[in-house]
């Protein structure tokens, strides 16, 4: 008799980290009795579609079902719950909540998270994965940026439920090495040259493997039960991007005018507040403050290898047309940049 499925919700299926996760999960050698529920606003989209088509392409889409919701509406999404849960119980979810956007303070990102870990709770989810970010200090430290408010506060909540039985693993990924491309990328290199001192690291990730990283995670739930697993793959200060860019293609990084870049800076609070929470993080890290840092991080590398920053713009050079940035996906735009405008 076949083992019975171990359903898994991932919520924010068609965005970067969500689609990369449900990748991993389906991939060859994934667990097979991992069935798939993508969460998506719109099942009919283009996204929805691709990530459908990846589920075909992997020969995996008995084991993917994609479901409409809207985490706004609270009482459609316990009704999502309790549906699958039908079908055999929800053993697993992963959350993403997308970004609100630069300099846009939003308490639904927070709302949003809480619910779906008391949610989890309620319904006895044995694998609750939830992406975050890298936190500027081992404690609640202050930062501008807001979206990073929000999911402390949802890491604090995860927590307080431990004692009630919730098993939540926290993955805290850095700065993605999908914001290096395109038009914004030529700003952020410009900015980190310009705005942080010169020995100041930037933890990068790559999105698909905080996909590998989340199905490593699953395949293995009770090794990270109550774990933070750091996944910063390559730190590097804003020269050494440059350089590894020059050695994996042959070519400059794309970057706008240093002039600009001060200009930006000078105009930009949002902007300022990114290289705050940057030099914020190094600074605990160099003083000791983030003791826990170095043993989250270990534990990123222990679920499988994470591509280098060289290693990802090759790929992404050898791949440019399936690779392509989806514009505007983290809801930042030049305007937005620019302005200093949500």
């Amino acid at each position: 008799m076949a083992a019975p499925r171990r359903n898994i919700l991932v919520v924010g299926a068609t965005g970067k980290q969500g689609g990369a996760t449900v990748r991993a999960l389906l991939a060859p050698g994934s667990p097979p009795d991992f069935h798939l529920w993508g969460l998506t606003r719109n099942s009919a989209g283009t996204l929805a579609k691709g990530i459908a088509d990846d589920a075909r392409r992997l020969h995996a889409e008995e084991r993917f079902q994609l479901v409409e919701g809207d985490l706004e509406d609270a009482e459609g999404v316990r009704k999502l719950f309790e549906t699958i849960s039908a079908e055999g119980g929800i053993w697993g979810v992963f959350i993403a909540i997308a970004f609100p956007g630069l300099g846009v303070k939003d308490d639904r990102e927070r709302d949003q998270g809480i619910m779906l870990a008391s949610l989890a709770l309620e319904f006895g989810v044995q694998a609750f994965v939830y992406s975050s970010a890298l936190q500027p200090a081992a404690d609640d430290a202050e930062t501008p940026e807001y979206s990073r408010l929000s999911k402390q506060a949802i890491e604090r909540h995860c927590k307080s439920l431990t004692e009630k039985g919730l098993k939540w693993t926290i993955i805290q990924p850095g700065f993605f090495m999908e914001n290096l491309s395109g038009t914004l990328g030529s700003i952020a290199v410009s900015l980190f040259l310009e705005g942080l001192k010169k020995d100041t690291t930037i933890c990068l990730i790559a999105s698909e493997d905080i996909g590998r990283v989340a199905a490593g995670v699953f395949a293995d739930h009770e090794k990270y039960v109550h774990k933070v697993v750091g996944l910063a793959a390559d730190p590097l200060t804003a020269q050494q991007i440059v350089d590894a860019h020059q050695r994996a293609v042959g070519t400059p990084i794309t970057r706008v005018p240093s002039v600009l870049a001060k200009l930006l800076l000078w105009l930009n609070a949002d902007a300022r507040g990114i290289l705050h929470d940057i030099e914020m993080h190094q600074h605990t890290r160099n003083t000791g403050a983030f003791p826990t840092f170095e043993e989250e991080v270990r534990l990123g590398h222990s679920v499988c290898k994470l591509q280098t920053f060289e290693e990802w713009v090759r790929t992404q050079h050898e791949n440019s047309a399936a690779a392509a940035t989806q514009p505007g996906w983290n809801k930042v735009s030049l305007v937005k940049v620019l302005t200093g405008r949500s």
